[in-house]
């Protein structure tokens, strides 16, 4: 039955189904005769009064079936990927979780069913950045789609006036250079002419150099400047700040610093500028100031750069604005000699990357194009111009760093090209002449550009960091030198292993297998398929190698597969392919893969097979290829039927090489009596040197031959007019050097011989010059003198015509002497000690 029942102003309307009703309301006739019997007695009114008081006391929207048991709060989860080390989450500012591995996680402390939620990292893991995707909203279930990305930090580098910072794989901070003005973030105004770390934190990300000060930010997302402060533009107080100091509280994405000035995108797209505003570089009105100020009103920004004294920047829609200083057209808004005080858009074309210089702008768009403005005077790659003008024709372009009046650019081979001003070799074409278009620098392949006011630095693709150019101020990291004119490694290479070098050029091979060439390439010698000449070591080839040799104008080396190769210059046949022609490029002798051996005389070439067979080729004009009464040979020729040969070691004219007994065995040219027979004679087969079995190792000169014995006891021989035998005197045959027995090592050139003790000294011994690396200058050497005080020396050591290189136990390369044709490997012009090869 229905009942109305009225109280409290509200209206209830009780619906009763019971049994002793005769069934629920609504239900059919037969349903009421199923749901109980026809003579059920009737509800009594204490009944029906009763359940009406049940249901007003009920709450009015109480649905039939309600669902009492629904959650209060809900858990908060997700996933990390790609972490290394360990980060700390945070929820709504709380309830840390230090996550340690890849994975699922779960905040331990649920939120409350309809409030917010908010993941954020606390704590960065060094090295790496960690950003969160799907970590806000509103907690209405349990939430398990929060993404937590970690991605290494990639390695970058910033040039500025006389200073360069770099981050490295890893997040730590390098700087060095000028620090007058504490531009490097150590703490002190003392230069550093090397790499120099800023302090110890591992958690940078971008880094950016100006013309007295740097601005990076850190993997949190803070911004931290240092260095010059006379226009506020590190965002601080006082005149200098020394070092790393934070500007402000907020997130950023992106920095970049003028000359005085230095611009910043915040995390929610807005853009900020601080510093000098003399020519209104700041894009806004009003004077200089070290707190930053918003340019306009947009919060659509992705891309800044900052000039000398002009900016630019990119927003989402690719289009791209500048303002400040157009005093040479370097803002792109068709106007000379003014500066222009808001943001103005350039054109209508989209861009992926801006960059601005002292007096000029680049920038590529989204088509692969480059285009530069700005700079009267030529240097960026066309005749001046007051808006963006096309840089040639290509459509590759990926990347491009404007320096103070250069500039470079890479396309999407990674290979460099540069332009512009070179006066101290700042382009890297190893010259410094100017260029008004873009020229191909070396063979090296790149990720990172960096352009500074007279030095360019880059990353090439295998993670090296180089320099070149410069005003000498140690902002190329390889301490106090003059100008370098070709891309010179910052930091050494800690990989050479073996290690030959003759004449005027040398190779080694790093423990990746490798090979490189460096010096004279006049008849091809370094095997890089040009005859251009290398003033630092360049890869010759893909291959991997196992041996290598030099000779006067040519190379042989043995690859690891155990195939034979030689190029260069084969006017003797030195090369054993059958002619007498030039090659450039490795060039494969024979088909045998049982080469285990070689060694290069002047202009003749001996191996050893796996068999220990000997065979040589080449000028046989003195004997030098042991094979009796026969001319010289175009192609390899077994040297007798020995099958016992060990170490062999070709002079400038003859050879000589010990065999598995430990006997010693000389031939060819005999004339200043190198072969050590008693005589002046020359011989055309081998011949023993004594009748000793106990040599070790010999070492093979132009006019002298030192070997050691098994006792550790060093001889010499030959004409010693050069001081090149160490004993004071000539000698025909064997001679000891001193009393000691602890050498390990001989290495002969021309007119100087070094060798290494067993305690992994080196001595040197011979001809006046810097090629003994004892720092004597002209002075002469005539008795085993140690070279420094290192005892770290391996038994690689290449002594060429006038230059020495050496290897160290940590894998360093060490050259010395003239640089008459770049063998010295550093592009210096003389070394009278041992210097480090970056």
């Amino acid at each position: 039955m229905d009942v109305a029942h009225r109280g409290m102003g509200w209206l209830v309307i009780v619906v009763l189904a019971c049994a002793a009703c005769g069934g629920s309301p609504g239900a059919s006739s037969d349903a009421q005769t199923d749901a109980a019997p026809i003579d059920a007695p009737a509800p009594d009114d204490a009944s029906i009064d009763a359940a009406i008081d049940a249901a007003i006391d009920a709450p009015v929207d109480a649905p039939v079936d309600a669902a009492v048991d629904a959650p209060a709060a809900y858990t908060i989860g997700g996933n990390v990927m790609g972490l290394v080390g360990s980060l700390v989450l945070h929820n709504n500012g709380g309830d840390a979780l230090t996550i340690a591995a890849d994975g699922e996680f779960t905040f331990e402390t649920p939120v409350a069913a309809g409030a917010m939620f908010l993941v954020t990292v606390a704590g960065q893991p060094d090295g790496a950045r960690c950003t969160v995707t799907g970590g806000m909203g509103v907690a209405a279930a349990p939430v398990t789609n929060v993404v937590i990305v970690c991605v290494p930090v990639p390695g970058s580098i910033s040039a500025g006036n006389a200073s360069t910072c770099e981050i490295r794989p890893g997040g730590t901070l390098w700087c060095w250079g000028n620090n007058t003005l504490g531009q490097l973030g150590l703490g002190t105004t003392t230069a550093s002419p090397s790499p120099t770390q800023v302090g110890s934190l591992a958690r940078w990300f971008a880094i950016e150099v100006g013309g007295s000060h740097a601005c990076a930010i850190r993997t949190d997302d803070t911004l931290w400047c240092w260095g010059n402060n006379g226009r506020g533009q590190t965002g601080a107080t006082g005149a200098m700040v020394l070092a790393p100091t934070q500007v402000g509280t907020e997130t950023w994405r992106a920095v970049a610093a003028g000359d005085e000035h230095s611009c910043a995108i915040r995390s929610d797209g807005t853009l900020w500028c601080w510093g000098n505003n003399f020519h209104a570089q700041l894009g806004s009105t009003g004077g200089a100031t070290s707190t930053p100020r918003q340019v306009g009103t947009l919060a659509t920004w992705v891309a800044v750069t900052a000039g000398h004294d002009h900016s630019c920047a990119i927003d989402t829609q690719g289009l791209l604005w500048c303002w400040g200083s157009s005093q040479n057209g370097q803002v792109g808004a068709g106007q000379w000699l003014v500066d222009i005080g808001q943001p103005t858009q350039i054109g209508t074309a989209t861009w992926t990357l801006v960059t601005g210089g002292v007096v000029h702008t680049c920038g590529v768009q989204t088509n692969g194009t480059l285009w530069c403005w700005g700079d009267k005077n030529g240097l960026v790659g066309n005749t001046g111009t007051t808006v963006p003008a096309q840089v040639g024709a290509e459509t590759t372009w990926s990347a491009v760093a404007a320096g103070g009046y250069h500039t470079c650019a890479t396309q999407n081979d990674d290979h460099l090209w540069c332009w512009g001003a070179n006066e101290v070799g700042q382009l890297g074409l190893g010259d410094t002449l100017r260029r008004t278009t873009p020229s191909a620098v070396g063979t090296l392949t790149w990720t990172k550009l960096a352009g500074g006011s007279a030095h360019t630095c880059g990353i090439d693709t295998s993670g090296a960091r180089h320099c070149w150019g410069t005003l000498g101020t140690g902002q190329l990291g390889l301490g106090l030198v003059a100008e370098k004119t070709v891309p010179m490694q910052v930091g050494a290479t800690t990989t050479w292993e073996l290690l030959a070098g003759t004449e005027d050029h040398s190779c080694a091979i790093r423990d990746d297998d490798s090979l490189w060439c460096w010096g004279d390439n006049s008849d091809g010698a370094l095997g890089i398929g040009t005859l251009s000449s290398k003033q630092v070591p360049t890869l010759v080839d893909i291959a991997t190698w196992s041996r290598v040799a030099t000779g006067s104008t040519h190379t042989c080396g043995i690859r690891t597969d155990g195939s034979l190769w030689c190029w260069g210059g084969n006017l003797r046949g030195q090369l054993g392919l059958g002619d007498a022609m030039a090659r450039s490029t490795p060039t494969r002798v024979g088909m045998e893969t049982s080469w285990a051996e070689v060694t290069a005389g002047a202009e003749h070439t001996c191996a050893r097979r796996t068999d220990r067979t000997l065979w040589c080729w080449g000028s046989h004009t003195q004997g030098q290829l042991g094979i009796g009464a026969q001319s010289s040979q175009l192609a390899p020729i077994q040297v007798g039927s020995i099958t016992t040969w060990d170490r062999i070691e070709a002079g400038f004219a003859f050879t000589c090489a010990t065999r598995t007994d430990d006997t010693l065995w000389c031939w060819g040219d005999n004339a200043s009596r190198q072969l050590g027979l008693g005589d002046t004679s020359s011989r055309i087969s081998p011949t023993q040197v004594g009748t000793a079995m106990t040599w070790d190792r010999v070492a093979a000169g132009y006019i002298s031959t030192c070997a050691t014995r098994t006792d550790g006891t060093l001889w010499c021989w030959g004409t010693n007019a050069y001081n090149t035998l160490g004993i004071g005197m000539t000698s025909a045959s064997p001679a000891q050097v001193g009393s000691l027995a602890t050498w390990s090592s001989p290495a002969a050139g021309y007119y100087r011989t070094f060798a290494t003790s067993t305690s992994s000294s080196l001595f040197a011994w011979g001809s006046s010059g810097a090629g003994l690396g004892l720092g004597l200058g002209t002075l002469p050497a005539p008795t085993p003198t140690m070279v420094g005080a290192s005892t770290t020396w391996t038994t690689e050591i290449a002594v060429g015509s006038a230059n020495t290189c050496a290897t160290r136990s940590d894998g360093t390369l060490w050259c010395w002497g003239p640089n008459r044709t770049g063998n010295l490997g550093d592009g210096e012009s003389w070394r009278d000690v041992p210097t480090l090869l970056p």
